[in-house]
């Protein structure tokens, strides 16, 4: 599936879940930000919460995020 590009300069890539290689796939979740970007490992049946604050495990430092904004998992339905 081709990458999708909104107004705001968010860039949405899909990972074709499909097949294996062996046991070695990986997943990550890319933060962008003026700084730069980050890679966070999403480990397979656990959710990474993104928020402004704390529980959350990846910080982003917007006032308009909540403190548990959003929620991302790999290879479970627990994503919202």
């Amino acid at each position: 599936m081709a990458p999708v590009e909104y107004d705001d300069g968010t860039t949405v890539v899909h990972a074709d879940d499909g097949g294996s290689d062996g046991g070695s796939e990986r997943a990550a979740l890319l933060v962008y930000g003026h700084d730069g970007a980050r890679a966070h490992a999403l480990v397979r049946g656990s959710a990474l919460v993104v928020g402004r604050g704390s529980p959350s495990h990846v910080i982003v430092a917007d006032p308009s995020l909540s403190r548990q904004h959003a929620r991302v998992a790999w290879g479970t339905s627990a994503s919202r």
